[in-house]
């Protein structure tokens, strides 16, 4: 067992509550819920809100392994990182790192695509993968963003 009270940052957050703004800030990112957690492999949903409250002072090195997993953190981040105040690390899902999809995908697939309709149907095929690796928070709220960006590139470029 971990002793999470043993951990501080420089600015003084102790372990459980590092643990727990870390795990939440990731659900968050990847659209999840706790129980979405526990079936990606994780601890049950119930250890998942306990550790979010910063309810649990010792946790097993495979409940941390399972989260680190499930949250698509890299290993050992967990410990190494986000218990001692640092940024977590996260990890390509394992299909995106066997195929170098996470390499430059947007690029790839529409220069790969020779007309519209072929752009089209990459970037839509992109998305709903992003979604399902991710989460569709994440994905909407990129999208969103760009949307903006489009919008005032728009007044000062107008489609011709």
């Amino acid at each position: 067992m971990i002793d999470l009270t043993r951990y501080h940052s420089p600015s003084g957050e102790s372990g459980p509550e590092l643990l727990a703004r870390a795990i939440e800030v990731r659900r968050t990112e990847l659209g999840l819920n706790r129980k979405d957690i526990s079936a990606r492999g994780g601890p049950t949903h119930q250890t998942v809100f306990e550790l979010e409250r910063s309810k649990k002072n010792r946790v097993s090195a495979r409940t941390l392994r399972n989260l680190e997993t499930a949250l698509m953190f890299q290993p050992g981040t967990l410990v190494d990182d986000v218990l001692v105040g640092r940024q977590p690390l996260y990890d390509q899902p394992a299909a995106a790192r066997e195929t170098g999809e996470h390499l430059p995908p947007i690029r790839r697939a529409v220069s790969a695509a020779q007309d519209k309709a072929r752009v089209e149907d990459a970037l839509y095929s992109l998305l709903l993968t992003m979604g399902r690796e991710y989460g569709r928070g994440l994905v909407m709220e990129i999208t969103a963003r760009a949307m903006q960006d489009l919008a005032s590139e728009g007044e000062r470029h107008p489609e011709g």
